[in-house]
């Protein structure tokens, strides 16, 4: 792995389901939300009482099929989830990268509101989100210049299937049974044509159009 500090090179003990013969400590869930309940069976397993499933997948629908699975108190809900719905809806609501949204009037602000309701939801839901990452987030999705997207973004523009559902649609329906009111996060869950953003053919500069 390569990253801010030193090049760490790691040699993982690689199974295939069915070949486990002991819980681990740490189980890391990454596989595509669409195929998690049938990996959910394959790691099984790997997954004792004293074990901690981190899941790594887009949005938060899966945290509770892990969680009738191995028990809430074995998985491990990060602010990765609130990180990646706004993200992505912020990118496929304004139509283009963070840069790029910051840089429309409103775009800032907008992000911002995405990230508060976000964390909102997740925080009635009973994974409150520790102050420095709610800090970092906006930070992150405002950042003047940057290129980033989202795969949900990058999956939606080009037509492939997407994880919509998944990633922040399901916090809009998780709001909705706790009684919140999420504007932006409905506001991401209609068409791609209701984008607040689009570009002009051949023209490099971002416009407002009404939602």
């Amino acid at each position: 792995m390569a990253g801010l500090g030193e090049e760490t090179v790691l040699c993982p003990r690689v199974s295939r389901a069915g070949g486990i013969d002991a819980p681990d400590d740490v189980v890391l869930s990454a596989v595509k939300a669409t195929r998690l309940e049938q990996a959910v069976d394959g790691m099984a397993a790997e997954v004792g009482p004293h074990s901690l499933v981190v899941p790594v997948l887009n949005g938060v629908r899966h945290v509770d099929i892990l969680a009738a699975r191995f028990g809430h108190q074995a998985v491990l809900v990060g602010v990765l989830k609130v990180f990646l719905a706004a993200l992505g809806a912020m990118t496929c609501r304004m139509c283009g990268s963070v840069g790029e949204a910051a840089a429309v009037p409103g775009g800032t602000a907008f992000a911002r509101q995405v990230v508060d309701e976000c964390a909102s939801v997740a925080a009635e839901g009973g994974h409150l989100v520790p102050a420095p990452a709610l800090r970092q987030t906006p930070t992150t999705v405002t950042e003047a210049g940057s290129a980033s997207t989202s795969s949900l973004c990058r999956d939606v523009t080009a037509n492939r299937s997407a994880e919509a559902e998944h990633i922040y649609g399901d916090l809009v329906l998780r709001a909705h049974r706790l009684g919140l009111t999420v504007p932006l996060l409905d506001l991401a869950t209609r068409p791609r044509s209701s984008c607040i953003c689009s570009r002009e053919p051949g023209a490099d500069a971002v416009m407002m159009t009404p939602p």
